[in-house]
């Protein structure tokens, strides 16, 4: 169970006609470097995939536009298209490279690590005890069913964290 998340992912999306600038939209999906996909906004017809110079794009809104006066354009977020979701793929892969480095200490099989979280923290105010807050995470072996407790270092959720305190 591994997982990285990020929000540095660049995805735009608009709903334009063919006479409405592009210029602010284009910055925000970080045109040319990252790809747009786009297509007619009623669902019928071609859909333009990979685009990532302004002549395909004026090109494929051209088409589009001889089957509909309103186009979909977003960020193509293929891997291969997109260089943002490429350094999460990135990050993703160190992580799983790291995972697969660690034996399970009972059957020595690679891929011991995190399979769950450990729930429950008091508040340091009232103590209120919060049961959503994480209080360590269960470690485990992907092929016997081994696992360890490891509790963090955090002992107790503060006020702003509380439902009592901070509802």
């Amino acid at each position: 169970m591994e997982f990285y998340r990020s929000f540095d992912i660049v995805a735009a999306r608009t709903i334009v006609s063919i006479e409405d600038s592009l210029d602010n939209f284009l910055l925000q999906a970080d045109f040319p470097r990252h790809s747009l996909i786009a297509r007619a906004e009623n669902g019928s017809g071609q859909i333009y995939k990979g685009i990532n110079t302004l002549e395909e794009l004026q090109t494929s809104l051209n088409t589009l536009a001889k089957e509909s006066n309103k186009f979909i354009i977003e960020s193509d977020l293929r891997a291969h298209h997109s260089p943002s979701r490429r350094r999460n793929i990135a990050q993703v892969a160190k992580i799983l490279f790291t995972r697969i480095s660690n034996l399970c200490s009972k059957c020595q099989t690679p891929g011991w690590g995190p399979v769950g979280n450990l729930y429950g923290l008091s508040c340091i105010e009232c103590e209120n005890f919060e049961e959503r807050a994480v209080s360590g995470k269960i470690l485990g072996c992907a092929c016997c069913e081994y696992k360890e407790e490891v509790f963090n270092d955090k002992k107790f959720v503060e006020p702003a964290e509380c439902g009592v305190c901070n509802p």
